[in-house]
């Protein structure tokens, strides 16, 4: 019954071997047995059991053991070793009954202990790589481990440890089974493909795919336990390494010729781009921010290289030497490389240039070519020409020729309906803003045009629906020359939400009917610095207003000040000078506190407080210098029309109408900040009873000739500075004949002496 059970595999079998028995014909094993049908053996198998002849049951099952052994006809070969182990247990079981020992009866529960050690642990290719898989899924939920660039090379070898991937040795030949690769694994991004060649079904068919792989087929079974066939798998290739976390050199992958993507920015990768020559197959290169060097020349034989990017790395050359390639994206941002733009316009398949901080020169009008450019920048290069010609670019995404030598009507961007950041700045571009054809530039979020030529008409009427998606507008240093009312009633139908127009020129009034439009709602940031506007009426909510460096003195009213008190909102207005400060200092004084601390300023000769409230940003001594600032020591005055001491004065205080003298004698330079300033003839200057003067120091005493001697020789106690030498107290044994007087006379016998004095007649 055992055996009956074990042939028909009703306890052993895997799914997926009872579908591949229901597909395959003839009788055809998973792993190519197709001599034997599982009919036949089973049948073959009641015979042997049915002979009484126990000696030849014996051989012929344990000949069944051996054949099973050798030919291997199971895909899996845990059931190669569990079919032999039942055909040997069998034979020394039927013994051990026949002869009464019970020993050997115990063989008939060897294949159930190894059923389990199997279980436990299944030893198939297919398994053996599922459970390999989960085994590194657990380590990357545990987080990334570093991997430098010469690791690359180990990983097809490497068995242990961390790198170990589901590989198995067939007859000398790597094979790479069930793994379709690593996402994410290490750090790294590693994707494998393999080449494959699938065989027809049958024995014959399988014979001939055996031998042109040699011998490392394998029978596939996807996944879904759906039957495919056999696949050869003969060449298991790297074709793709992403990681921000690589170190080492480039000479770690010059010899994976099968590389199709190596994207490393970011990383510490170095060395030089020679050392990808090899790789013919590379299509896609990304190095930016690493520390690569080389020459563009070598990367021309990379001639399926359709992505590029080398930004921000020490890398060479003409940009003419990629001229033969058929790129679709080149980065070279901030690199050496230099050339001409009439090289790049063969490359008409490209859809994203950028160029900026290069060497490279020409006329924009070699780009006129590339019509399926999405993206150009060429700030910051030599490139000339007339922006004009660009008309034909109207699948362009983003424009940014910022600080080069172009020229024209920047009214061009009308005619590219996808734009959506223009950067012109620093150009000779000109043109009026209200030029601008009705409808156009629908998607545009971004405008740059500082530093140019572009103007404002006065009056100008609001043009609603220019420019809906506008939200960056910059115009700065442009001299527009208008009032601010009529730049932001050119953009009043907008929602944009930073205006900066700092230095253009602007004046007049900043309108309070701003509130009312569309684009009071919106703005978030108004840059007027820099301009010579008359007053600011009104605050909007949630505006941070920058006025300062106003070319003349601005009105602010106080309800702006109240209001940007209480909302916390930003007005900044360093270094401009206030109109009304009569007004500000009798109506907002709770708004306006001041820090207690002094800030001295490095000329002047004052000191000023700062305001207390971080979002009212203003320059103190020309807001409100009476009240905000004051003269410092070493000066005095009101404010901040402060003077130095003069000679031989002092002051050390804040805020004095006067400076003092230094005592009687005293020399002391101009602006000096201390009494200790004072040089005196004598001594050091002090004060003494609210009276400044030169005095000795302690231990000496000034005499009559204006010298400080010391207390120690002519027997006085001078534990303070200021004593004199006709009234300093005596030492024990000495005296005085009167007071004051500088002549001191020793007792001639002590023993008479009353405290610092003698008896009568017995000094000397």
């Amino acid at each position: 019954m055992m055996v009956q059970m074990l042939m028909e595999r009703r306890i052993l079998e895997e799914e997926t071997d009872r579908q591949m028995r229901k597909r395959l014909d003839g009788g055809v094993h998973e792993g190519g047995c197709s001599g034997l049908g599982l009919g036949a053996l089973e049948s073959f198998m009641g015979g042997v059991v049915a002979v009484d002849n126990l000696w030849l049951c014996v051989a012929i099952t344990l000949g069944m053991a051996l054949v099973t052994g050798l030919t291997q006809p199971f895909a899996q070969p845990q059931m190669n070793v569990l079919q032999s182990a039942c055909f040997a247990c069998l034979a020394l079981a039927a013994v051990g009954f026949r002869h009464h020992m019970a020993l050997a009866r115990l063989a008939l529960a060897v294949p159930f202990v190894l059923l389990v050690l199997q279980l436990r642990r299944p030893d198939s290719p297919e398994m053996l790589a599922l459970r390999l898989q989960q085994e590194l899924e657990a380590k990357i939920h545990e987080g990334p481990v570093e991997v430098s660039a010469e690791q690359f090379t180990q990983i097809f070898t490497d068995e242990t440890g961390t790198f170990r991937l589901a590989m198995e040795k067939s007859r000398g030949k790597m094979s790479f089974l069930a793994l379709t690769g690593c996402p994410q694994t290490w750090g790294i991004e590693l994707r494998f493909f393999w080449r494959a060649t699938r065989c027809r079904r049958g024995w014959s068919a399988l014979k001939k795919c055996r031998r042109s792989c040699e011998g490392s087929c394998r029978a596939w079974v996807s996944w879904e336990k759906a039957i495919h066939g056999i696949w050869c798998y003969n060449n298991c290739t790297l074709r793709s390494i992403r990681s921000s976390d690589a170190t080492g050199g480039l000479s770690s992958v010059k010899e994976m010729t099968d590389l199709g993507v190596l994207e490393l920015a970011g990383s510490q990768i170095t060395g030089n781009v020679s050392e990808l020559a090899k790789l013919k197959g590379l299509c896609k290169l990304d190095l930016s921010h690493t520390e690569v060097m080389g020459d563009l020349a070598e990367l021309s034989k990379l001639t399926a290289l359709t992505q590029l990017r080398l930004p921000h790395t020490q890398v060479s050359g003409n940009v003419a030497e990629l001229s033969k390639l058929n790129l679709f994206r080149l980065d070279l941002s901030q690199t050496e490389v230099m050339g001409d733009l009439a090289e790049l316009s063969k490359l008409t398949a490209l859809e994203d240039l950028r160029l900026p901080h290069t060497q490279v020169s020409g006329n924009v009008a070699e780009l006129s070519k590339l019509k399926e450019l999405r993206h150009l920048d060429l700030s910051r290069t030599q490139v000339v020409g007339d922006v004009s010609v660009l008309t034909n670019m109207t699948k362009l995404y983003d424009l940014s020729l910022a600080q080069s030598r172009v020229h024209g009507d920047f009214g061009v961007i009308s005619s590219m309906p996808s734009l959506e950041e223009a950067d012109l700045s620093s150009t000779a571009v000109s043109g009026n803003l209200e030029d601008l054809r009705w409808g156009c530039c629908k998607k545009l979020r971004e405008l740059h045009l500082g530093d140019a030529q572009v103007r404002v008409s006065p009056d100008v009427s609001v043009r609603r629906g220019l420019l809906p998606a506008l939200r960056s507008f910059n115009v700065s240093g442009s001299k527009l020359n208008a009032s601010v009312n009529d730049l932001l009633a050119f953009l009043a139908s907008t929602r944009i939400t930073s205006i900066v127009a700092a230095g253009c020129g602007l004046t007049g009034e900043l309108p309070a009917l701003l509130a009312k439009t569309p684009l009071g709602t919106s703005l978030q940031l108004l840059d007027l610095s820099g301009n010579g506007l008359d007053a600011v009426d009104a605050l909007l909510a949630n505006l941070r207003l920058d006025v300062s460096r106003n070319e003349i003195p601005l009105r602010v009213s106080r309800d702006v000040i109240k209001a940007a008190a209480k909302s916390g909102t930003d007005l900044w207005m360093m270094n401009t000078e206030l109109a009304n400060r009569e007004e500000i200092m009798a109506n907002c004084s709770n708004e306006l506190q001041l820090e207690q601390m002094w800030t001295p300023r490095e000329t002047g000769g004052y000191s000023c407080h700062d305001l207390v409230r971080p979002n009212i940003r203003v320059t103190p001594e020309r807001f409100l210098p009476k009240i905000m600032c004051a003269c410092g020591p070493g000066h005095f005055g009101a404010g901040t029309n402060c003077s130095a001491c003069p000679k031989n004065t002092f002051n050390d205080q804040m805020d004095q109408n006067k400076c003092q003298a230094c005592p009687q004698g005293g020399k002391a330079p101009a602006g000096s900040q201390a009494l200790s300033a004072c040089k005196c003839p004598y001594g050091t200057p002090g004060t003494f009873e609210n009276k400044t003067m030169c005095r000795c120091d302690r231990g000496e005493a000034l005499s009559s000739d204006h010298e400080c001697r010391s207390c120690g020789k002519l027997h006085l106690v001078c534990d303070a500075p200021g004593s004199l030498v006709a009234t300093a107290p005596l030492e024990p044994g000495h005296i005085r004949l009167k007071e004051p007087s500088e002549e001191i006379f020793e007792c001639l016998d002590r023993q008479h002496c009353r405290n610092s004095s003698c008896a009568p007649g017995l000094g000397r």
